[in-house]
């Protein structure tokens, strides 16, 4: 496919919106009703842009176009409302799919727990780690009690004979019990150690990971949305293709403003899901879509799939 079409999209909302002159339009008509690839793309940039106006992601000036130019004529009202109930439909199939999942989940635990080889099994497992559990507990405080106990000087008593005055005096000498031997009274005190400090270890901050979904859009029109700390290196995106046409794709991203600001290699599906990282520095706070071709046996790109989220920062 030409990559004419990431530039070429302003002209092709000038001809949706009908506001290319007479000249204009038989010039441009010709063009791609002699190239099928120009129709293609026209197409795809027809779904899209209704797309984006269901979401509510269409710029103000971009939205009034829309409803004064594209929203009067009958096929594309008609577009319009076949978009709304199709992907309405596609995200009520797949709120059941997740609803029966997360309740096949349930259901398992429970069987699990019901049965009763396997609840007496489990119960004795439960049974054994909270007995292990406290017995380390216990054997914690007590150690940290025996280390904060410290021996007690005793202070013994030793007559001293004056022989200048012939009188008996008493000096306290404190005896320490650990080792029998008496502290020299006239020795300096030893400095304390200073308490080293412990190097504070460098937080990990995990890559955010973005699922998202071919044809689908989160219920009541909002995006798909994801929040990159600044410490990340980037986003990692799991594309869920509805399915496997292709043996390698390329995947390509768009900013709000229709510029390709990045186009990843050949990736691998994985069944029908295609991984592919996006760098930190081309994400800023704002509205992405990510555009996916298939290549064709001649090596050729063919549009497979759209999918749009929204940055936060």
């Amino acid at each position: 496919m030409s990559n004419g079409k990431f530039t070429n999209e302003t002209v092709y909302r000038r001809f949706l919106f009908g506001e290319m002159t007479e000249e204009e339009r038989e010039k441009f008509e010709a063009e791609f009703f002699a190239d099928a690839d120009i129709f293609d793309e026209i197409c795809v940039a027809e779904d899209e842009l209704v797309e984006s106006y269901i979401r509510g992601t269409l710029d103000f000036e971009t939205k009034r176009r829309f409803e004064t130019h594209y929203l009067k004529t009958k096929k594309g009202a008609e577009k319009l409302a076949f978009t709304r109930s199709m992907l309405e439909e596609l995200q009520t199939a797949k709120n059941e799919v997740e609803t029966e999942e997360k309740t096949s989940v349930w259901k398992s635990l429970i069987a699990f727990f019901t049965t009763p080889k396997l609840a007496f099994g489990a119960g004795f497992v439960l049974l054994l780690i909270a007995f292990t559990s406290w017995f380390l507990l216990k054997e914690t405080n007590e150690s940290e009690v025996a280390a904060t106990i410290t021996p007690t000087p005793t202070v013994k008593t030793v007559t001293n004979l004056n022989v200048s005055t012939n009188q008996n005096s008493a000096v306290a000498i404190p005896v320490n019990n650990s080792n029998k031997e008496i502290a020299n009274t006239n020795s300096e005190p030893k400095p304390i150690p200073k308490a080293t400090e412990t190097p504070k270890e460098k937080t990990f901050v995990p890559n955010p990971v973005l699922a998202l979904f071919a044809g689908t859009v989160r219920g009541n029109g909002k995006m798909n949305s994801v929040t990159i700390p600044n410490e990340a290196k980037g986003l990692s995106l799991q594309l869920n293709l509805e399915s496997r046409d292709y043996k390698s794709y390329r995947a390509g991203l768009v900013d709000q403003d229709g510029k390709l600001i990045f186009k990843s290699g050949k990736i691998t599906a994985q069944g029908a899901r295609l991984n592919t990282f996006i760098p930190s520095a081309k994400l800023k706070k704002g509205d992405y879509i990510v555009k996916v071709y298939g290549i064709n046996a001649e090596n050729a790109e063919e549009s497979a799939a759209d999918f749009q989220f929204r940055v936060n920062r």
